[in-house]
């Protein structure tokens, strides 16, 4: 998966698909760190997403040309086995951040 058009509003405005991303191939600098603060611990599914907008309004984009992370997909893993509250939870998130 090669990511592309990462912005606040392609990442906002997630159903028109006109960015990608891969959660484990992101990578913040200690500054944007700083500034962004931590995960939000109320949500439980968007929480990574809730976090790349917030870091999106601070720090651009910059991509690599090579594989920098990889991960797995399984039927056990929260997200797929909770599709319905992840989807409300990351429509939560987008309306948070919608202009």
């Amino acid at each position: 998966m090669r990511p592309f058009g990462l912005s606040i509003e392609n990442a906002v405005q997630y159903w028109k698909r006109q960015s990608l991303w891969h959660d484990p191939g992101l990578f913040w600098s200690r500054k944007v760190i700083d500034v962004v603060g931590e995960l939000d611990s109320s949500l439980h599914y968007a929480f990574d997403f809730d976090y790349l907008v917030r870091a999106l309004q601070h720090a651009p984009v910059e991509y690599v040309d090579h594989v920098a992370a990889a991960s797995g997909c399984t039927r056990r893993r929260s997200r797929f086995a909770q599709t319905e509250a992840m989807m409300a939870e990351t429509a939560l998130v987008s309306r948070r951040y919608w202009a």
